[in-house]
C-alpha cells in the first residue's frame, strides 16, 4: 500500500522534475551574471536560484556562490 502510493507520487512528480531540468538546461552564464549583478535580489529570484543549486546538487547554495556554480552549467 505504501509502496503503491510512493510509486504513483514519483510518478506524477518525474514530468515535473524533468521539465524543470530541461529549463535548466537553457541558463547560460549571461542569465547567472545578471543575477549575480544583484546586490539585493527579490525572494523570487533567490528563490528560484536555491531551486537550481539543489537541482544541480550544489553543497552551498549561498547567493554569493553562484559564479562557481555558474563554471559548472555547461
Amino acid at each position: 500500500m505504501i509502496r503503491a502510493d510512493c510509486d504513483a507520487d514519483l510518478a506524477a512528480a518525474m514530468p515535473i522534475l524533468n521539465r524543470a531540468q530541461a529549463a535548466l538546461d537553457t541558463l547560460t552564464l549571461a542569465d547567472i551574471a545578471i543575477v549575480k549583478a544583484m546586490k539585493h535580489p527579490p525572494y523570487g529570484v533567490r528563490l528560484i536560484v536555491e531551486s537550481v543549486c539543489v537541482l544541480k546538487v550544489q553543497d552551498n547554495c549561498a547567493m554569493n556562490s553562484i559564479l562557481p556554480f555558474a563554471k559548472n552549467l555547461a
